[in-house]
């Protein structure tokens, strides 16, 4: 299964505007183990999720329902997989999902600030001069979350719930691991609570929690501003003493605080190339 981790639409602007690229947070984090549990119980039989055109779990009424409906067809799911349980529908099993706590992990004492990021780029100048040359692009803020999921099975029977958490268990720290992984989201460590019953409409649900820790990151790439490109271009074409200068190239002698801290860094990187 190839996990998207573009798979929740984020409506706000904040990201944009903060220049946040990355942020594996609560909404992504879940909505990747949602995914991953769905795509593994889609291909079982027993417990097989269906969903609906609209991407939801496919549960309907169950009353006057063929027991075996959803075994060899998609009529309904035979397992709800969500991040809240539906008492208004009673269906079970069901896999619940929820956040139970996070922390932030610092990577570095300064979040690994100034480091930059620069990319390649081939110029032609005003006297026809080709030249390869980096120019940053980027100061890098970089953390980590540590947080701590709730994976909560919900059955009818003892069996069912004993069954479907020898199933996830294996499958989020085993098989699925490098997957999640490659998608943001490193399981650490995997434990499960006691079993528990509780009475539900002159009936019992069995249930049991398997809490999962996981590691995330986030990203910042906060632009440099362009004065600082434009001394490299100089350095670079040697022009600084030029009068006047080629073409498409001027000096800027208004130089801020917050630009001259790069500047060190792009005479070293300069004369490195």
């Amino acid at each position: 299964m190839a996990i998207s981790p573009y798979s929740h639409r984020v409506i706000s602007d904040i990201f944009h505007l903060e220049n946040i690229v990355q942020q594996s947070g609560m909404v992504h984090c879940k909505n990747i183990l949602l995914d991953t549990l769905r795509d593994i119980f889609r291909q079982d039989r027993e417990y097989k999720y269906v969903s609906d055109i609209f991407g939801f779990p496919k549960t309907k009424n169950l009353l006057n329902t063929d027991p075996e409906a959803g075994l060899d067809d998609n009529e309904t799911t035979r397992i709800y997989i969500g991040s809240s349980y539906r008492y208004d529908v009673k269906f079970n099993p069901s896999i619940i999902v929820r956040n139970t706590g996070s922390s932030y992990v610092p990577i570095s004492f300064n979040q690994d600030f100034m480091g930059v990021m620069y990319r390649d780029e081939v110029l032609l100048d005003g006297y026809g001069h080709r030249t390869r040359i980096k120019t940053p692009a980027f100061y890098t803020l970089v953390g980590a979350w540590d947080q701590t999921y709730e994976i909560k099975v919900v059955a009818e029977s003892e069996l069912d719930r004993e069954e479907i958490t020898d199933i996830v268990m294996p499958t989020l720290m085993g098989s699925r691991r490098q997957e999640l992984m490659v998608a943001g989201v490193f399981i650490k460590g995997m434990r499960t609570s006691g079993e528990a019953e509780e009475p539900y409409a002159n009936d019992y649900l069995y249930s049991t929690a398997i809490s999962i820790d996981v590691r995330t990151e986030w990203k910042i790439h906060i632009p440099i501003n362009n004065v600082c490109e434009r001394i490299g271009l100089c350095f670079t074409f040697n022009v600084l003493d030029t009068d006047p200068p080629a073409d498409g190239l001027t000096i800027n002698e208004l130089i801020t605080q917050g630009d001259s801290l790069v500047i060190e860094e792009l005479v070293t990187q300069i004369d490195e190339m």
